[in-house]
């Protein structure tokens, strides 16, 4: 009996397509490790922020509890979810924005009733200072 042996060609194109489905499966599979990596830093950036503001608003809550006039300085970080933003106090909230113009508002506690809010700071300053004077609490350098 004797073996039929395959062309050179027919090898050739068996080898093509092997590779071509290869690739296409290469191909899906970043495309959705890429996919998840971009949901997974839009949400880590979107709770650094939520947390910040946060922050924030605990810093106002001491501020208002343990004095009737004060000042308390801390630190802020260059960047949330890599990107710069800008912290503004208003009588809705404590108002971050990011350089992408992402709006987050976080809110004080019903204080906005009983106390002013006013100032804003950018992130690239690194320190932020509250006072508490004359029931005006105001977001500074």
């Amino acid at each position: 009996m004797m073996l039929k042996r395959k062309k050179g060609q027919q090898l050739i194109v068996e080898e093509m397509i092997l590779f071509g489905i290869g690739l296409i499966i290469a191909l899906g599979f970043l495309s959705a490790f890429q996919g998840f990596e971009k949901g997974a830093k839009e949400q880590s950036g979107k709770d650094q922020i939520e947390q910040m503001g946060e922050i924030i608003s605990a810093q106002i809550m001491e501020l208002v509890q343990t004095k009737s006039e004060g000042k308390l300085i801390f630190e802020l970080p260059q960047t949330l979810g890599g990107e710069r933003y800008y912290i503004k106090l208003k009588q809705g909230g404590i108002l971050i924005q990011t350089q992408s113009n992402k709006v987050y508002v976080t809110h004080v506690f019903g204080l906005d009733k009983k106390y002013y809010f006013k100032g804003g700071i950018e992130s690239s300053s690194k320190k932020a200072t509250l006072t508490l004077e004359n029931k005006t609490i105001t977001l500074g350098i």
